[in-house]
């Protein structure tokens, strides 16, 4: 054994084993299939070699593409081996960069003797690595369909590369170094901010280190790798379009001959440099040319987009055919569109509205610009320096009061501008919400979470049971966020549940202290690495309020920085603990450090393991079961639209149905798109031209609402042909001169054409007599009063609309139940279920019959049980997350609406097969009763099991009950952020009791009604002024009530009923 430690192939013989085995685990926890968010959109890119969003590097794609190839059935998990084994290799260049860190470290520490130096090299590396391979957030990345694993191996690689070379000196490291910075300048270049640190390296290698000097080089590198994400790697592509413009346009050569001229002048000036620089023997320019060489190689891989896009395949973002709208697909990936330096705030006023950057596309053999971007000019005494609370979106707004603790009309700065003040929040007020949610929460969280441990997989957005990071040792938890064991059972078993008692934070504390005394200049490329993989990205990415998902995974560089401080933490413990242990100091360092992957493995993995997760694609598959042959299916978000072009591109599953992504609507690469022929779909037939809906056009329409016509319904047919009417007669003319487009009336009409409507399926022939001659509906956006809350429709409202004008029903429509109610048009009245999607009927609802439902029962009931694959749900010890948990109350609330139907058409037998088969599919186990299961219980009481029914409602009670002990146990602190969970709360408890007093059961409405005005009282004072009366009666009795502000007015009646209630049952006890 210590013949074998001192043989110098024993350290890469550890590597060898820790990459083979972090290979096995991560292929055994791998995606086996599509997944939600990004994994669809990569996996379909992937394989059909299309066009997916600019932070996938080309590489990627044709890697990917390649692994495809000998995926033997499974191409979903073909393509996950790409991270995995990206993932694998990060870890390995983490373990050789910590290996080498740690052996210079050590030489400087004289007390430790040769054999135990080289057991504490290898095991820094192995400790460094494995706990990197087995945290949270890397741990996830390796294992999904997705670039970022690719991605933080090549910035990796630039790393340990530089290390290499600091090593040896040998300038094939900068030239590979040179070939890795042109894949990401491809893709996401921000990871270049790796840059400064490799600096620091270079200059300590080549000079004397001085701390003026070091401070010049991490200045100098950072403006030099500002420069190069901001304007180089952009200036590129707009270079090759300048050119373009001046050989296309002004000589009429043909298209990418501009693009041909440049690579042909920098080829020839590449050879003739590296001619001269051989002959002269001038070694350092040779290496700077082939330097350039090389990232010219790997910067040309866009090429492959630019081939590819020219087929217009199915998924074409941002369409980067030519060398203008490669430029444009390029500069989408840097987030430019938030301030940073200096900017506006929420209420800031627009004050003008500027024409600045053109744009161009290529018409009849030319580059045309027929509009520009459109920038709004705030007021200047009104923005700021470094501005982050900048978003004017009402949600945000609330949000940015709440973390930056903005008092409108007290603590911030009054403007008086055009007659109106306006309250502009302060310099700190920015500064307070960069520190609170975007560095504490956005960063130091996800941080916390991958070294201490996370208390739940719940999306939160600052409650105390949600999504926070936790250490496991009670008493510091309860400081921070109450007493953890009073937490609800649901999330004291949540999976991700981890906790690591500080063991990972400490050590790699402990590895950062050693690291800064005995070798300085390693220390500040470790922290440069962890500062610009962490809060430098936090500020760049001005994150807004309300995210959609977690973010931890932009953050991973720094936590790879993180790690490589655990594994030099095993090194200072060695040291720290040998005045105390001297004789069994290395073998209790290895156990003590041993622990940290151990644990963190122990931990992570139920809730990292994604192998056997079917439940994107079972959702999927479904989602296009529902629909009748031919279908148009409205999507909305990524969840919906990338697994369903997973499903239809790669299992070329029901691929004649057309799935059309809401979201995306609002962009013109993507309604160009709907006019092609997509497998067996038929084009999407559409009235308005792509001119109509290239980018700068048609943004946002006004409608005009006050006009002798408004109150009129228009054909929506006539609607679009006005818009697409070249006369001017039609259009608006702005104070500029320029004629734009506007919808002269609000309201609009959809014709029905019966016979197609037959003929499609969309209609029966017994339904013939219900149906409508025309749909009468708004575009606009209305208050809960009816009033119009917006006068204006976005480009993907009016393509909508063109898409509804030109269906003529022979195409049903369908609705993904998903679809948020304000993409709905106001047609809500005439979407039907039919169990994921909502059938587009020509049949108003009217929901006069008690026993009316707006559901078609036959084919809901058919679709549940015997058309959708449940295969996903039927998998036992599959991790579920809370994602999972929403759409499992989405199942069980169409389950219940289905039972309910059959009860009420008598239809008994069948209620009592889709009660058994919710049951069956969604056991208390694996997903404790919630609210929707109040339906469910209401369903089997109606057929006489009343004893399940009880059983549902006290379960329910109970997770009520147990809410409310946390609520009284979480601190004050947290108090306001706990209310929207109260009123949840609350809410269910007034259902359980309306359901009470449905079936008659007095004494569970007692029940019910003692709990809930128990809780109400406990958290709103007004209950005391409440003059308790008939319900009939509240709202004479209590006017006052109605100027509360949100769900309070409805908590306040119910609270007066359930009160009543209990007066009355107390009269007629006594």
């Amino acid at each position: 054994m210590i013949s074998f430690l001192n043989s110098k192939h024993s350290i890469r013989i550890c590597g060898l084993c820790i990459w083979v085995f972090v290979t096995l685990i991560y292929m055994f926890s791998a995606e086996t299939s599509v997944d939600f968010w990004e994994s669809g959109h990569t996996i379909v890119a992937a394989y059909g070699l299309q066009i997916p969003n600019a932070a996938t590097p080309p590489l990627y794609i044709l890697i990917a593409r390649l692994f495809s190839l000998f995926s033997f059935g499974n191409v979903a998990y073909s393509i996950t081996l790409v991270s995995v084994f990206a993932a694998s290799l990060t870890v390995v260049c983490l373990y050789s960069t910590v290996i080498f860190i740690a052996h210079s470290v050590i030489q400087r520490i004289t007390s430790i003797e040769q054999l135990h130096k080289t057991i504490l090299v290898i095991l820094s590396g192995s400790i460094a690595s494995l706990s990197l391979a087995f945290s949270h957030t890397f741990w996830n990345i390796a294992t999904q369909s997705s670039p970022h694993a690719f991605t933080l191996c090549i910035v990796v690689c630039i790393l340990w590369a530089m290390f290499r070379w600091e090593q040896s000196q040998n300038n094939r490291w900068i030239l590979l170094i040179a070939f890795a910075i042109g894949i990401l300048a491809t893709g996401n270049s921000l990871y270049l901010l790796i840059l400064p640190a490799c600096a620091v390296l270079y200059y300590c290698k080549k000079y004397t280190f001085t701390r003026i000097g070091i401070i010049i080089v991490i200045f100098v590198s950072f403006v030099i790798t500002a420069l190069i994400i901001g304007y180089i790697i952009p200036g590129i592509s707009y270079m090759l379009f300048l050119s373009e413009l001046l050989f296309v346009n002004k000589f009429s050569l043909p298209q990418h001959f501009g693009v041909f001229i440049i690579c042909f002048v920098v080829l020839a000036l590449i050879i003739i440099g590296l001619y001269y620089s051989h002959i002269r023997a001038k070694y350092l320019l040779n290496t700077a040319i082939l330097s350039f060489l090389l990232f010219c190689i790997a910067y040309s891989s866009l090429t492959v987009f630019v081939i590819r896009s020219q087929a217009n395949p199915p998924v074409d973002y941002k369409n980067p055919e030519h060398a203008y709208s490669l430029f444009r697909y390029i500069t989408d990936s840097q987030h430019t569109n938030k301030p940073l330096w200096f900017g506006q705030s929420y209420a800031s006023p627009v004050v003008e509205v500027q024409e600045s950057t053109p744009l161009y596309t290529f018409e009849q053999n030319r580059y045309v610009t027929n509009n520009c971007i459109h920038k709004p000019i705030y007021a200047r005494e009104t923005q700021t320096l470094f501005p982050r609370v900048w978003s004017s979106q009402s949600l945000h707004v609330q949000e940015y009061v709440k973390w930056a603790q903005i008092e409108p009309e007290k603590n911030t700065n009054a403007y008086y501008i055009n007659g109106i003040t306006y309250h502009i929040p302060t310099f700190l007020h920015h500064l307070k919400f960069f520190i609170s949610y975007q560095c504490n929460y956005m960063y130091v969280r996800y941080l916390m979470w991958n070294f201490v441990g996370q208390q739940n997989d719940i999306i939160g957005n600052g409650e105390p049971h949600k999504g926070n990071w936790i250490s496991g040792i009670p008493f510091f938890d309860s400081l921070r966020l109450g007493p953890q064991d009073s937490l609800p059972d649901v999330l004291q078993n949540n999976k991700a549940r981890n906790t690591y008692f500080f063991i990972p934070f400490l050590l790699a504390i402990a590895g950062f202290i050693l690291v800064i005394m005995y070798h300085k200049r390693y220390a500040i490329v470790i922290t440069l690495v962890f500062v610009c993989g962490g809060g430098l990205l936090a500020w760049y990415f001005n994150y807004t309020p309300l995210q959609a998902r977690e973010r931890d995974y932009e953050f991973v560089l720094s936590f790879y920085a993180f790690s490589m401080c655990i594994g030099l933490g095993v090194v200072s413990l060695y040291v720290l603990l040998y005045q105390y242990f001297s004789k069994h100091i290395l073998y209790i360092s290895i156990a003590i450090s041993g622990l940290c992957p151990v644990l963190l493995y122990a931990q992570n993995y139920d809730d990292c393991n994604k192998s056997g997760r079917l439940f994107a694609h079972d959702f999927s598959k479904n989602l296009l079961t529902t629909c009748k042959p031919n279908s148009l299916l409205f999507s909305d978000s990524d969840n919906d639209t990338y697994p369903l072009w997973y499903i239809q591109q790669v299992e070329k599953y029901r691929t004649d149905v057309r799935g059309i992504s809401v979201s995306l609507l609002s962009t013109d690469w993507y309604i160009s798109s709907l006019r092609q022929q997509n497998y067996a779909s038929n084009p999407v037939l559409l009235g308005l031209s792509d001119s109509s809906y290239r980018l700068g056009t048609n943004e946002h329409v006004f409608v005009l609402t006050h006009s002798p016509l408004s109150h009129l319904f228009y054909p929506i047919q006539d609607i679009i042909r006005i818009l697409a009417s070249p006369n001017q007669e039609y259009k608006a003319k702005l104070p500029n001169g320029k004629y734009v487009d506007y919808i002269p009336v609000p309201n609009i009409v959809l014709p029905v054409n019966i016979t197609h409507a037959l003929e499609s399926g969309v209609l029966s022939a017994t339904d013939t007599s219900r149906a409508v001659q025309g749909i009468p509906f708004t575009p606009l956006q209305l208050n809960s009063d009816g009033s119009i809350r917006d006068t204006v429709i976005t480009k993907s409202t009016l393509a909508m609309l063109d898409i509804l004008a030109h269906m003529s029903w022979v195409r049903p429509l369908y609705f993904s139940s998903s679809v948020n109610s304000d993409q709905l048009l106001h047609l809500q009245n005439y979407l039907y279920s039919h169990g994921l999607a909502h059938l587009l009927t020509p049949i108003e609802f009217s929901g006069t019959q008690e026993f009316e439902t707006q559901l078609q029962l036959d084919a809901i009931y058919s679709n549940l049980l015997h058309e959708y694959t449940w295969e996903a749900f039927e998998q036992k010890n599959v991790y579920i997350d809370d994602y999972i948990r929403l759409q499992v109350m989405q199942y069980r609330n169409m389950f219940a609406q289905a039972a309910q139907a059959c009860i009420q058409s008598n239809q008994k037998e069948k209620a009592i097969e889709l009660l058994q088969k919710c049951m069956q599919l969604f056991p208390k186990s694996e997903f404790p009763y919630d609210f929707t299961m109040i339906d469910i219980a209401k369903a089997y009481q109606q057929i006489g099991e009343k004893d399940v029914s009880q059983l549902i409602v006290n379960e329910v009670i109970m997770r009520i009950e147990n809410n409310v002990l946390y609520y009284r146990t979480a601190p004050k602190k947290f108090q306001k952020s706990l209310n929207s969970d109260i009123e949840q709360d609350i809410g269910v408890l007034i259902q359980l009791f309306e359901y009470a007093i449905e079936i008659g059961d007095e004494r569970l409405a007692q029940k019910n009604a003692r709990i809930a005005t128990m809780f109400i009282e406990e958290y709103y004072s007004f209950t005391r002024q409440i003059s308790v009366c008939l319900p009939q009666e509240f709202q004479s009795a209590n006017m006052w009530v109605y100027q509360l502000q949100g769900n309070l007015p409805y908590i306040a009646y119910w609270y007066n009923s359930m009160k009543y209630f209990m007066m009355q049952n107390q009269i007629q006890n006594f």
